[in-house]
């Protein structure tokens, strides 16, 4: 939870909290007392908002504009295709300079709004790990997960990083829901839909 005025910051509840299942109805309970006038929010765990993955790129794209570090690590953040209401769905991809090529990878019809003029670089002989994150707005532990993993693979001084670097391509989504995440929906987009139900068929709208 977090109050406006008395915890900024967001603090575990300090008591228990219950639940209980009745006829298929969940039921959660907790208790809060109210010390001030103030708005509280309650959250099932610590947020991670759209914001954030967006200035956790911003920083990473900052940090290999340093020649030191993008001898280490080889950065780059493409727009995959925009949401609904107009909001980038990022595509990162981390590896290291080694075996890079100056070969660019390909368009790929109905994705990459902005083209690939500057597109990602291809790599020889590396295999990609392909990790994707928040198709589900409320998967919130799961980003946090993920930007952990992010900030691991951006170190420069951690030689497990520098050999994950070396042997793979990180091809990286933070968020396949942009919109359902900036709208702080649980399991849907805008409309409503469950995307993790249309796998299946699926069409570029």
């Amino acid at each position: 939870w977090r109050g406006s005025t008395t915890s900024p910051r967001w603090v575990p509840l300090p008591k228990r909290v219950y639940t209980s299942v009745d006829d298929e109805d969940y039921q959660i309970r907790w208790e809060h007392t109210f010390t001030a006038e103030e708005e509280v929010q309650f959250a099932f765990c610590y947020p991670s908002s759209l914001e954030e993955s967006e200035e956790r790129i911003a920083a990473c794209e900052q940090a290999v504009l340093d020649p030191a570090v993008a001898e280490k690590i080889y950065f780059k953040s493409e727009t995959l295709m925009n949401s609904l209401e107009g909001r980038p769905m990022r595509l990162l991809t981390l590896s290291s300079p080694a075996g890079m090529r100056r070969a660019q990878e390909p368009p790929i019809p109905e994705l990459f709004p902005e083209g690939r003029a500057d597109g990602a670089r291809t790599f020889k002989g590396k295999p990609i790990i392909f990790i994707s994150c928040r198709v589900h707005p409320g998967e919130t532990p799961a980003q946090h997960v993920f930007n952990g993993l992010l900030d691991f693979l951006m170190r420069t001084h951690d030689p497990r990083a520098a050999a994950l670097r070396a042997r793979y391509v990180f091809k990286l989504v933070p968020i396949l829901n942009p919109d359902g995440v900036a709208r702080g929906h649980y399991r849907t987009d805008t409309l409503g839909q469950n995307l993790n139900r249309f796998y299946h068929d699926p069409t570029p709208e």
